[in-house]
């Protein structure tokens, strides 16, 4: 009984440390963080700031030009270009579901709606590429399971004040997919992937209040 009761009490203690730690606000001081708030894989907070002294925040159109890709032959080739070239619009679209409440977000598809935009006071640019575009195997996914064969993408970019092109947030980011009805779709999932990334993108911005 004795026992019985102590693992109640641990385990109660371990609820009330954990609602603790949900209740703490977010890290938003210098540094260099992994696993950031338990959100994003490595960020760096170059300067802090809160979304809510700023207008407008711009998102360039993600660089695909160095994406690795499979070989040409490949099957998984076709999709996974089709789906690296819907990141950017993932990308947008999320961001605005996320804080589109909080912010004005805008995009700019060349350098003269980019300079147009950004001259004006208190803008907020966010810029980034996709890193990797991993479609994985189907067939290890349906066969083996257990994490073999998952796609993975990841983005790196930065969060930039303007007028000054001042970094304030640095991070790389990735999610993976892993479980699908025989395998699981090579572009659906890639695309599920970036839309993860996406969300958790805007998110981190949220936690800047």
């Amino acid at each position: 009984m004795k026992r019985i009761i102590g693992m109640v009490g641990f385990g109660l203690c371990l609820g009330l440390l954990s609602l603790a730690y949900a209740g703490e606000p977010p890290v938003t001081a210098s540094g260099n963080y992994k696993d950031w708030e338990r959100l994003i894989d490595v960020l760096e907070i170059v300067q802090p700031f809160k979304l809510a002294d700023y207008g407008e925040l711009v998102i360039l159109p993600l660089d695909t030009s160095a994406t690795p890709l499979p070989k040409e032959s490949d099957n998984t080739y076709e999709p996974t270009v089709k789906s690296l070239g819907r990141t950017s619009s993932i990308l947008i679209s999320e961001i605005k579901e996320k804080v589109g409440s909080k912010i004005s977000v805008l995009t700019a598809e060349n350098d003269q709606e980019i300079s147009k935009v950004i001259s004006k006071q208190n803008v907020l640019v966010l810029k980034g590429k996709v890193s990797e575009m991993n479609p994985g195997s189907r067939a290890l996914r349906y066969f083996v399971g257990f994490g073999a064969g998952k796609t993975r993408v990841e983005f790196e970019g930065e969060l930039l004040e303007f007028p000054g092109n001042k970094p304030l947030l640095k991070f790389k980011h990735a999610r993976v997919s892993a479980m699908g009805a025989f395998g699981g779709d090579y572009d659906k999932f890639l695309d599920d992937d970036s839309r993860d990334v996406s969300k958790d993108l805007g998110q981190m911005l949220i936690n800047f209040k």
